[in-house]
């Protein structure tokens, strides 16, 4: 008996894996954010830049990366799934800063499809950002697929060990498919969410 595995301690140790996973890619996601808030949108202020495109572009983006500041400074303090679900339902009319982005996101592209990329590439190598404007700037949607994703392994993981982590869990993914059916009525380019 003392050399059958322990299941359930591996099933934790995979919450827990997915959990740290969340965290570290929100870390990655708010450096992407702070590109594009403190590097790409002040150098827009430059002079010979249309100033009414800068809204099309940037839409609310600032905007989320507060938003997503402070729900990263309350995720570092979780130290189990409820609390990481919890943290999320916390932050839930939050998440809805997502619908100004989506909705602004197909003229946003088009904007940029006929400025170019010049620019942003500029940019990029003065601030030495390794990744591009645009892998930043079409972060915001990719990491709400991420949220989604990262919620069903833990709820798949949870699936048999801890029935209340589950409902909690299964809580957590509706705010994410609201945003989508939101998006959805409202005919706004979004990322696919199931």
């Amino acid at each position: 008996a003392a050399d059958e595995p322990d299941y359930g301690k591996e099933k934790l140790k995979s919450l827990t894996a997915i959990a740290g996973e969340l965290v570290t890619g929100e870390a990655l996601y708010l450096q992407s954010l702070q590109c594009i808030v403190q590097g790409y949108i002040p150098a827009w202020d430059r002079p010979y830049l249309a100033a009414s495109k800068k809204e099309i572009i940037f839409s609310n983006l600032a905007e989320i990366y507060c938003f997503q500041q402070k729900f990263y400074e309350q995720l570092l303090t979780c130290s189990g799934v409820q609390e990481v679900c919890n943290c999320f339902k916390t932050h839930e009319e939050g998440f809805s800063l997502y619908l100004v982005y989506l909705k602004a996101l197909p003229d946003g592209k088009k904007v940029l499809s006929e400025f170019g990329g010049d620019f942003f590439e500029m940019i990029r190598k003065e601030k030495r950002y390794s990744r591009s404007f645009i892998s930043n700037y079409l972060h915001p949607s990719d990491r709400l697929n991420q949220y989604l994703t990262n919620l069903k392994e833990m709820l798949n993981a949870a699936q048999k060990e801890e029935l209340h982590s589950v409902n909690v869990i299964r809580g957590t993914l509706k705010i994410f498919q609201r945003i989508d059916r939101i998006a959805a009525f409202a005919c706004i380019t979004r990322p696919v969410i199931m």
